[in-house]
C-alpha cells in the first residue's frame, strides 16, 4: 500500500519567565505557540492550525547555595 503524504511546515515560538520568591522558591511561567501549515490541492500551505500551550509552576530548591 501507499501512504498519503502528511508533510507539513511548522513554526514554533517559545519563551518563559523565572521569578525568584526567596532563596529556595521560584515561580516558572512558560509558553509555546506552534503554527502548522498544511498543503492543499488548491493552494500550497494555505490551511493553518495554531496551537497554544502554557505552564505555570512553583519550584522548591533544597540543599543548594543561593546565588548572590
Amino acid at each position: 500500500t501507499t501512504l498519503e503524504d502528511k508533510t507539513a511546515l511548522y513554526f514554533q515560538l517559545f519563551g518563559g519567565v523565572l521569578m525568584p520568591l526567596g532563596d529556595h522558591l521560584r515561580v516558572d511561567l512558560r509558553g509555546t505557540a506552534t503554527t502548522f501549515s498544511f498543503a492543499t490541492e488548491e493552494v500550497t500551505y494555505a490551511q493553518q492550525v495554531t496551537i497554544f500551550e502554557g505552564t505555570l509552576g512553583v519550584t522548591w530548591l533544597f540543599d543548594v547555595k543561593p546565588v548572590h
